[in-house]
């Protein structure tokens, strides 16, 4: 049976991570204003239900394991699972992985994090191997 996303569901991880947009932890004050640098910042992710849907159902394909994968980070995961699904952006991917009920942990100083993926899971079903990310 396909996920059922919502605006509701991905409303409930933004309010979990508030600095969490389309790029990823963003380290903004808020979701619609810099403050520092006097500019907006557009949050889209709503606008990618269907690829969220499609990211859960992946990631929850792979197992999990009880600690954190530190080889790879969700821009590499959103990179591989771009070969075969289309775009998504690194915040859809992260708002995917809460929604798969994997752990997250934000990567200090980089707008990415990383999941407790099975890593021997990913390498055997992903076609191309995964890079491992710094």
């Amino acid at each position: 049976m396909k996920n059922q996303i919502h605006s509701e569901d991905i409303d409930r991880v933004l309010s979990q991570h508030h600095t969490l947009c389309n790029n990823g932890f963003e380290e903004y004050q808020s979701r619609s204003h810099n403050a520092s640098e006097g500019r907006q910042i557009t949050c889209s992710i709503h606008q990618e239900v269907e690829q969220i849907r499609k990211a859960v159902d992946w990631l929850r394909s792979f197992g999990t394991t009880q600690s954190i994968n530190h080889r790879h980070t969700s821009y590499s995961l959103k990179n591989a699972f771009e070969l075969d699904h289309g775009y998504i952006s690194n915040g859809a991917m992260i708002v995917a992985a809460s929604l798969a009920d994997l752990q997250i942990s934000r990567i200090r100083n980089s707008p990415n994090a990383r999941f407790n993926l099975s890593e021997k899971a990913l390498q055997s079903k992903l076609e191309k191997p995964l890079t491992q990310s710094v």
